[in-house]
């Protein structure tokens, strides 16, 4: 085999391992940053409900 027929299958390889692989699903605190983010919640509202959030979590 050539070394241009073996790049294309190692492209396909790869081409086909990131199409399968999933993205991470992003963490809890972001998520909520960007729905604070979208209803248009002030920088402190949103520093605030992080900060709950976080006591919440770290005591239960």
């Amino acid at each position: 085999m050539s070394m241009a027929g073996t790049m294309s299958i190692i492209k396909y390889i790869l081409c086909c391992d990131c199409m399968l692989m999933e993205p991470r699903p992003k963490k809890l605190l972001d998520q909520l940053r960007e729905v604070i983010r979208l209803k248009h919640y002030g920088y402190r509202t949103e520093e605030t409900y992080v900060q709950w959030v976080k006591r919440f979590d770290y005591n239960s």
